[in-house]
């Protein structure tokens, strides 16, 4: 991943929105780095080089769940840190709390949220943190 760019860590099973949010990332300046289940997930970033600035948790995926990914995330000090974005097809206000109360700084519904507004809030996300902590 470029270092000029803002970097982004995607946990997507659905190949289509691999592709749509790919696509949307790079008209956006946006590096993406893709995990396909939530077992590589956590593998991925239990392994990760060079940290991402937020990661995005599509919460649906077989096996390990996006909750149980923010999880190990949130246990891990080095990644604790790192915003995360949980994206969902599930609507339930329940799981949107419960998400946020996990840790994550947003929970979007995917019907709700076009790519373009997800890249335009990851950017603004990003941007805001590193003004708040210059390097």
């Amino acid at each position: 991943m470029s270092e000029n760019k803002v970097r982004v860590f995607y946990a997507e099973d659905d190949p289509f929105m691999v592709r749509m949010y790919e696509r949307m990332f790079k008209l956006n300046g946006i590096d993406v780095e893709f995990a396909f289940d939530g077992a590589s997930a956590i593998e991925k970033l239990r392994n990760v080089e060079q940290l991402p600035d937020l990661i995005l948790l599509d919460v649906m995926m077989p096996g390990t769940n996006g909750i149980e990914v923010l999880k190990f995330i949130k246990g891990e000090q080095k990644l604790s840190i790192i915003p995360v974005i949980l994206l969902s097809n599930l609507a339930n206000v329940e799981d949107q709390r419960k998400g946020v109360e996990m840790g994550a700084v947003e929970y979007l519904v995917k019907s709700d949220h076009e790519p373009k507004d997800v890249a335009e809030k990851i950017l603004a996300l990003v941007a805001a943190r590193k003004a708040e902590k210059p390097e």
